[in-house]
């Protein structure tokens, strides 16, 4: 069989998974998931769900491509109309995120690849769609790109750490996915309008810039909701009763997340070139790809209720490369290293790490499922 991301006693529980969520949004309530009610039935039967999925991300991605043209330095002059497409591409990519569940159920083709495919998918829009609005919210190549980014992915990450001990996927009556995306959509038509000298403009702070203010309430609503998933998971019956887990081990789980944005904080501080400067979407991209292996890993542990490993090896040269970072600091030898070779040699790993990842697992659930993962197979009827 070779290598794999699920072990033997996995490939036997993954077929008894069944997925647990629920979406206490009063937008998705009354208006998305009747909405998408509706609209699924123009949808033919033999459209995967994962196909849905899949089109979704290339929506976003078409956008973020066309937003790179306009500002590859995450700052300057950004055409109304291109505000306006990529407002239009998020509400498209919500709205066939909730589709591809509704089709689903639709034609009895939900599956754990399906959650995976849905997540995973999710997990790299974070990177897609956080890059598009930094460039247009004119957060340039500063700290303020990456604290935008990693707010999110904070949320996304503790949204399924929480899952995983609590076994139900909960979003809250404000989530990102719902009112989140809303919000978003609302900031960017309001740039296409009054422009994106708005985001640089003076902010009721003296001093403080309209885009530094948004990115620090960010933070802190994403902090909120980090307090709230520990909380969950403090309390979680199925953590304490059924996985037997103790509380401090299940935080010591989130550790390599913390560890992998302390070092990219500390890359940007002790940079004497400025990495952000030299490759501020490479270095986003970056966290973005290891930050989606770390959720995909954590779903799969759960799908098939093993025990969850983040320390990974595709994760150690990076780590490697902030030990010898760190001491390069301490024998003041750090000018002598290429900051720009560094994150493309890391990158290029995160690349490979990933799309290993990411092939194996659709080749392993759609072997043990017996599923084709864009395609439904006539004889398959699964709930």
């Amino acid at each position: 069989m070779g290598f794999s991301y699920i072990s033997d006693s996995g490939r036997k529980r993954l077929p008894q998974y069944a997925y647990k969520g629920k979406d206490r949004s009063l937008f998705y309530a009354y208006v998305s998931s009747p909405a998408c009610d509706w609209l699924v039935e123009f949808i033919p039967k033999w459209v995967a769900p994962n196909l849905i999925t899949f089109i979704g991300l290339l929506v976003m991605a078409a956008g973020h491509a066309v937003v790179v043209s306009h500002a590859p330095d995450l700052h300057g002059e950004v055409p109304a109309w291109v505000c306006v497409l990529q407002a239009i591409a998020g509400l498209t990519y919500q709205t066939l995120d909730n589709l591809d569940g509704k089709q689903a159920r639709r034609t009895k083709t939900s599956s754990p690849l399906g959650l995976l495919f849905d997540h995973g998918v999710d997990a790299l829009v974070v990177t897609v769609g956080g890059l598009s609005l930094a460039a247009i919210f004119q957060l340039g190549q500063t700290w303020m790109t990456l604290v935008f980014w990693i707010s999110g992915a904070t949320g996304f990450f503790m949204a399924s750490w929480e899952e995983y001990y609590t076994d139900t996927f909960d979003l809250p009556p404000i989530n990102g996915p719902s009112e989140g995306i809303l919000i978003f959509t609302a900031l960017e038509l309001l740039t296409a309008w009054k422009g994106v000298g708005i985001w640089t403009s003076c902010s009721i702070f003296p001093g403080v810039q309209n885009n530094a203010f948004m990115v620090v309430c960010l933070l802190l609503g994403s902090w909120a909701t980090v307090l709230g998933n520990v909380r969950a998971v403090f309390a979680a019956p199925h953590r304490r009763h059924v996985m037997k887990v103790h509380f401090l081990r299940a935080l010591s789980k989130i550790l390599p997340f913390v560890a992998l944005n302390f070092l990219a904080f500390l890359w940007l501080k002790v940079s004497k070139r400025n990495i952000m400067v030299l490759h501020p979407r490479l270095v986003i991209w970056t966290l973005g790809l290891c930050f989606a292996k770390l959720v995909m890993l954590l779903i799969v542990a759960h799908a098939c209720a093993e025990e969850y490993h983040p320390w990974r090896r595709s994760l150690m040269p990076i780590f490697f490369m902030a030990a010898h970072l760190g001491y390069s600091m301490v024998q003041n030898s750090y000018s002598g290293l290429d900051d720009k070779q560094i994150i493309e040699s890391l990158f290029a790993v995160s690349v490979l790490a990933y799309g290993h990842m990411a092939y194996s697992l659709v080749n392993d659930c759609c072997e043990i499922l017996d599923i084709n993962c864009f395609t439904i197979k006539k004889k398959e009827k699964r709930t």
